[in-house]
This record gives C-alpha cells, structure tokens and sequence, in this order.
C-alpha cells in the first residue's frame, strides 16, 4: 500500500489537497494511506517511513531544513514541494527534490 506524508500548517490547503489526492486514488484505484502532520518534530518522531513527502512551503516552518533531515532518515521516498511563491523552486531542485508544484493545485 502506498503510504503518503502531508507535510503543512496549513488547515484548508490541506483538505484541498487531501480531496485531490483521494480523488486521484479513487480514480486509478490505488489504495494509500494519507498522514498530515502540522509539525516538522511530529514528522520527524513518527516511525513510520512514507512513499511520498508532499511539503508546503508556505508553512511557517523551514520546509528545505525539514525535507532534507526526512530525505536522510526516508532515503528512496520521492519529496513534492508545494508553495505559491514561484521563485523557491530553484531551493526546491537545489535540494534534489522530484517536483515542485504551484500552490494553489487543483
């Protein structure tokens, strides 16, 4: 099963992003389980290792310090960053990151 980490302080982009993905799933009939986490120390505590990080760069938190300590701790997991500010991709693909995508997604 594909297991899949949202990564955001966000509360309503959260849902929004929440509703796609399971959408998605639905669709292609994939079974995943979806964990939201609100703080980089919860992330990083839980010992369950994810398929895919999706990291919300407009968090409060520093999104590239966080991605990089779970790329350590997660190494083969794939890592999308989301942010609204364009200009913090080149951070993004800096890190080695696999995508970045503008916020807000549809």
């Amino acid at each position: 099963m594909l297991s899949i980490a949202i990564f955001s302080d966000q509360d309503e982009d959260v849902a929004i992003l929440k509703s796609a993905i399971q959408d998605f799933l639905i669709a292609n009939k994939i079974m995943a389980k979806l964990s939201h986490f609100q703080k980089g120390a919860d992330m990083i505590l839980v010992p369950t290792r994810y398929d895919i990080y999706i990291m919300d760069m407009d968090s409060v938190e520093d999104t590239i310090a966080l991605g990089k300590t779970m790329m350590d701790i997660d190494a083969g997991s794939r890592f999308i960053y989301i942010s609204q500010d364009t200009t913090k991709a080149y951070s993004v693909f800096k890190l080695h990151a696999d995508y970045f995508f503008e916020n807000p997604i549809d």
